[in-house]
């Protein structure tokens, strides 16, 4: 699913591959916040493949 309305952030969600992520051992860092609206759609994306 593509980040298409945040200003800094350009990018892919990987919703149908769940896995545990070590941000530790990545360096990740935080660079910004999704919106309500594309959690939401993040959240059915993955709830419909868990069913």
């Amino acid at each position: 699913m593509e980040v298409i309305d945040h200003q800094s952030v350009k990018g892919f969600v990987m919703v149908e591959r769940v896995e545990s992520i070590g941000y530790r051992a990545r360096q990740a860092r935080l660079i910004g916040k999704a919106s309500k609206d594309l959690l939401n759609e993040v959240l059915a994306v993955l709830d419909a493949s868990l069913c």
